[in-house]
């Protein structure tokens, strides 16, 4: 199958929107709970009253959600931090809570204006779209590569994560926030980079839910190096962004 054909696939399956009122979100902190709590342990399950993984990074962030067309299930979200230095959010959570492990000589937060500067985290898949071999065994549904070789709508569930970290890019444009960091598996990366998102590793690996590691990565650098075929699903995350978006929203622009 072409990867245009995959991106038209996918979007045939699935809407990608913004996270613009309570009770979707609710859902995405749910999710969460399912993901973080229940199957991996990475939260107690104690520090989640009524089964919502939630914390106050939330309300200093731009939330997205990957939804099932057919059923209306939240099959993945992922969150946008935009800290603000004189505000009650001043640094990154990873500048929290991994900021010993930087060690990239110019590529860390505080080498930046607080205004231009977002963190991508919370990003999970439900296990309800993580049921091919192997993509279970990873809160994001990772799989070894994208398998472009069948039809059925399974084939679509690897690009849930893909499309959740271009969801989180275009949010980083609108927000005009180009200066992108995330904590992330190596092996998501190395993924992502085949795909043109090539990630800059700027602190040590260490176990914080999960194998991790801090990385960088300039919206435009991205843009400019990215594949066709992953611009192509940007272009459509971008479009049902934009169309679901409140007129308040900043307009995003591929």
């Amino acid at each position: 199958m072409r990867q245009d054909a995959l991106t038209e696939r996918f979007q045939e399956y699935f809407d990608v929107v913004p996270v613009i009122d309570d009770a979707l979100l609710r859902r995405i902190f749910n999710l969460r709970y399912n993901v973080y709590c229940r199957e991996y342990g990475y939260e107690r399950e104690e520090d989640c009253p009524g089964r919502m993984e939630q914390d106050d990074y939330d309300h200093h962030a731009l939330h997205a959600a990957v939804i099932h067309r057919s059923s209306q299930q939240v099959a993945g979200c992922v969150r946008l931090i935009c800290p603000d230095r004189a505000g009650p959010v001043s640094v990154l959570p990873l500048e929290r809570f991994c900021g010993h492990t930087l060690d990239h000589a110019d590529l860390y937060p505080g080498g930046f204006p607080s205004h231009k500067i977002c963190e991508t985290s919370r990003l999970a898949v439900s296990a309800e779209f993580r049921r091919r071999p192997g993509e279970k065994d990873n809160a994001l549904g990772i799989p070894g590569h994208f398998d472009a070789g069948n039809q059925d709508e399974m084939r679509s569930y690897p690009m849930i994560s893909a499309a959740l970290f271009l969801a989180a890019a275009a949010l980083a444009a609108s927000s005009a926030r180009p200066h992108i960091f995330a904590m992330m598996e190596p092996r998501l990366n190395r993924l992502l980079a085949h795909s043109g998102l090539q990630f800059t590793q700027v602190g040590r690996v260490l176990d914080y839910h999960g194998t991790r590691a801090a990385y960088y990565i300039h919206h435009q650098v991205a843009m400019e190096r990215m594949k066709p075929a992953l611009h192509g699903l940007y272009c459509a995350v971008l479009e049902q962004l934009a169309g679901a978006a409140q007129s308040s929203t900043p307009r995003l622009v591929c």
